[in-house]
């Protein structure tokens, strides 16, 4: 299995692939390496690869005129983004930038085209990735119109940890967790905001930040509290 295929096996849009069906549709996908703090797409441009994270970080964002940043979502290795300018032809919606060097195989619309119409794992594969993003953005909306700002912030430590979170010894933790102003990006919010929030949820004893890690003392509770 060569190197490319490896990469391959990391796509969550291919996870229902066999090791020979990787090897045929493996020349078709292009490697790409970012540096950190790189823009791999820009909002508004005409341009409609695919990429695949097979490495890395990036962040699919957008700035005000004024240069506010408002953040939509992280995205880690095995997920996608592009498909949407791939499938309509449109515009790019978002900036999306390299949070760290950042690792991506790449198809040309083409490629990307021909294997929706002809692989019918690789159909599965996008839609199921596409229905997520929109029971995300769903989830989002309701949030910002049914949520106040600390309501907010509490909903977003939550998820914070059913993406990123780890349990070792009964201890529920997040390692590297965003900083205040990006936690604030994410939110509509402003940077005090999320540290005036998160102060006070450390006073209630339901998380408690060390170092490079925000330990949850009391998820159950945390999350009882996200509608008060």
């Amino acid at each position: 299995m060569n190197s490319k295929t490896c990469y391959l096996r990391k796509i969550k849009a291919l996870e229902d692939f066999t090791a020979s069906q990787l090897e045929r549709i493996a020349p078709r996908f292009k490697y790409k390496e970012i540096t950190a703090k790189q823009l791999i797409v820009h909002s508004g441009e005409h341009t409609n690869e695919v990429y695949f994270i097979v490495g890395g970080t990036v962040r699919a964002t957008q700035f005000t005129p004024s240069g506010s940043e408002v953040a939509y979502q992280d995205l880690e290795v095995g997920e996608m983004f592009g498909e949407l300018a791939a499938i309509d032809e449109q515009q790019r919606t978002t900036d999306v930038i390299a949070l760290v060097k950042t690792e991506l195989l790449w198809l040309s619309r083409s490629d990307f085209i021909q294997l929706i119409e002809t692989t019918p794992e690789f159909t599965w594969g996008v839609l199921k990735r596409m229905s997520y993003m929109n029971r995300f953005l769903c989830a989002r909306v309701f949030e910002y119109s049914a949520l106040n700002v600390r309501s907010r912030i509490r909903a977003e430590l939550i998820r914070l940890y059913e993406k990123s979170g780890r349990l070792v010894d009964g201890v529920a933790f997040v390692e590297n967790p965003p900083k205040h102003q990006e936690l604030a990006n994410r939110l509509a919010t402003h940077r005090e905001a999320v540290t005036r929030e998160l102060n006070d949820l450390q006073k209630k004893n339901l998380i408690k930040k060390e170092r490079n890690l925000l330990v949850f003392l009391d998820l159950e509770a945390l999350q009882s509290i996200i509608w008060q």
